[in-house]
Formats: C-alpha cells, structure tokens, sequence
C-alpha cells in the first residue's frame, strides 16, 4: 500500500431504525448499524486526486457490535486483498421477517422474507 494511504483508518457508521421488529424475540424500536471502514490519501498515480480504500464493513444487529459480521475486504499495512470476490455498489441485507398465520399456527410465525 502506498505510504500516502498508510493512515489511521475512517470510519463511517450509518444506522437503522426500524419501528418493530416482528421476528422470533420480537420488539419494539429496533436499531441496526453497518460501519465502513476506510483508509484515505493522495493517488500514487495522480497526485492531484485523492484515493480512498475500503478496509473492512461491519454488519451489527440491534447496533451492538456483540451481534456483529465482519468481512476484511483488505489488509491496512500491505493493501492485500482479502475478499476479491466482493462488488460494488455494496448490497447490505437487513433481517425482516414476517407473520405468517394459518391453521396451525393462528397467532403468527415469524419467516424471513425470501421464504414468504
């Protein structure tokens, strides 16, 4: 990695409120988070520009990082990729669940979404 971009990392933390969260353990006011973290500096191919690169997300649920996923996207000392098969523009997936009533189940049975 370039020295330019050998930095303290950024991170940017964005959350999500959902009202209700009607899956197993349901409740109120649900909170969930998903934190980038970044390494920024100039381009070593550019100077005039600046270049920005992903180190790791987080995905938290109930915005606690006890409930959290973790993918290393890079290594910050060598640059290394270490997850060549990710995309862009990121896709992140937010549990949502559903109530499901019938016969047997007359108060509700909460399915995730695709199965619905």
């Amino acid at each position: 990695m370039d020295s330019a971009l050998d930095r303290e990392p950024l991170e940017v933390e964005f959350l999500f409120y959902y009202r209700e969260d009607s899956g197993a353990g349901g409740h109120r006011n649900d909170l969930e988070s998903a934190t980038l973290t970044f390494v920024i500096g100039r381009n070593p191919s550019d100077p005039s520009r600046y270049l920005a690169q992903l180190l790791e997300i987080e995905g938290a649920a109930h915005g606690s990082r006890f409930y959290a996923n973790r993918l290393r996207v890079r290594e910050s000392a060598s640059g290394r990729i270490l997850a060549p098969d990710l995309s862009y523009p990121l896709v992140l997936l937010v549990e949502e669940m559903s109530q499901r009533r019938d016969s047997a189940h007359p108060h509700g049975v909460g399915i995730p979404a695709a199965d619905r």
